[in-house]
């Protein structure tokens, strides 16, 4: 069906499909996924059954049962998303980005949504979304998306994050464009694209959470006053973290940032390894590269925007990857490998993003990225609700595995405390 329920024409057929193909499609069976605020699933003609296309849509009537304010933000993903295909992508291509080509993209009705802030007229929504049908990567053979991930994979997925950074960094044209035509403040998490009761009632689901976790966390864990004041202490902060990350496209290190860079938003490349001995003998297998395809492609870029890089880094190693794989010293040596692949894109002849303020801006990220976390999700988070998760890739890590969001909590708490330090420091100085 189109955006406003009606079939699909011959005429938008042939341009998704092309002429000499039978204007006529059927949906692959088992490629159809309904979520709450889109409908994705894998066309193919009828005629010969191997021309394929993906096919994102997102339309007003999908969210009827939201309140105004959610669906809005809804039909304001869909349309940053349309607009990065069609004003940024190709730009972003030439200089590198692994991003999919679409085939036809189509809007309607999404130009001034945000004027308006009560629900608009029926007959405003009735035909009211997007359609954006984009090549398949679908092939097995060459892609896979998976959450958890490997070290390795997250360094293909930090790689691919860095030379969209590195593509868009300090280009000011680009930017200012991009601050009025995209999300103003990039991420699916930024404050200012979230609902303002999740702030509000922050410190209400940090109660509610420890009171659900505390019979399976260590003992005294959420005892500790820095844990036990978690709620309260980064809602007093938010505001000030979320004005840290939000550059102005004329500052130092602003860039584009995906937004929502989960791992189930990113087409890996198939790895192989290669063997000098027999399979599965220690010491003898290494990493080689890619079979088919040489580059993680990034992919849903509902949430792009302005924003520092680090953002990105922050959510990804968060949202993918599992407690064993970030202590020991995991989580700095893939921080340093982001910003190797960053200083890489960019060329011998750049100044490389100072490590300190990189760290800063992940620290940010990492509390902003918990205030959206706990005010959105851990409210009505329990171990129960982790048990029904555990497998469901889309979900952040945190959401489905307590040893991660115990981590997480950690880091949260420890990282918060530079940020209060910090604000102490610049209250002080604002005061002298």
């Amino acid at each position: 069906m189109d955006i406003g329920g009606e079939p699909l024409s011959c005429a938008l057929l042939s341009k998704v499909f092309g002429d000499a193909i039978s204007p006529s499609c059927e949906v692959v069976p088992g490629s159809e996924l309904k979520q709450a605020g889109s409908h994705t699933a894998m066309l193919r003609d009828v005629a010969t059954q191997n021309h394929k296309v993906f096919l994102k849509k997102v339309t007003a009537t999908f969210v009827a049962n939201k309140a105004w304010n959610d669906r809005r933000r809804v039909l304001l993903y869909i349309r940053n998303e349309l607009r990065f295909y069609h004003e940024f992508a190709p730009l972003l291509r030439a200089r590198g980005v692994a991003i999919p080509n679409t085939v036809h993209l189509k809007g309607h009705n999404l130009d001034g949504i945000e004027e308006f802030e009560e629900t608009p007229p029926p007959a405003h929504l009735r035909c009211c979304g997007a359609m954006l049908f984009i090549e398949p990567l679908s092939d097995a053979a060459r892609y896979e998306q998976c959450s958890p991930v490997t070290v390795q994979q997250a360094r293909l997925v930090l790689n691919a994050a860095a030379k969209l950074h590195a593509a868009a960094l300090e280009d000011v044209p680009l930017l200012e464009r991009a601050a009025t035509r995209l999300q103003r403040n990039g991420g699916s998490f930024a404050l200012t694209a979230r609902n303002p009761k999740e702030l509000l009632e922050l410190t209400a689901s940090w109660e509610r959470f420890k009171l659900s976790f505390a019979p399976v966390a260590p003992s005294g864990f959420f005892e500790r006053e820095e844990i036990a004041s978690l709620g309260a202490r980064l809602q007093a902060a938010a505001p000030w973290i979320a004005e840290q990350l939000s550059p102005r496209p004329q500052d130092m290190w602003a860039t584009l940032v995906h937004g929502d860079l989960k791992s189930m938003n990113v087409f890996l490349p198939v790895q192989l390894l290669i063997s000098s001995g027999h399979a599965g003998e220690a010491g003898v297998e290494e990493a080689a590269g890619v079979a088919t395809g040489d580059a993680a492609v990034l992919i849903d870029f509902a949430s792009t925007g302005v924003g520092f890089g680090m953002a990105d880094v922050a959510m990804h190693l968060v949202h993918a990857l599992l407690p064993s794989d970030l202590d020991g010293g995991g989580e700095e040596a893939l921080l340093d490998a982001y910003l190797d692949a960053l200083a890489a894109a960019r060329g011998a002849d750049t100044v490389p993003y100072p490590r300190e303020l990189a760290l800063r801006h992940f620290r940010l990220g990492i509390c902003d990225y918990g205030r959206f976390m706990m005010g959105r999700f851990w409210g009505a988070a329990s171990p129960e609700s982790f048990a029904r998760q555990a497998d469901r890739p889309n979900v952040a890590l945190m959401n489905r595995n307590l040893a991660s969001a115990l981590r997480f909590v950690e880091r949260l708490s420890q990282y918060l405390t530079h940020v209060e330090s910090e604000r102490t420091c610049a209250a002080a100085r604002v005061e002298t």
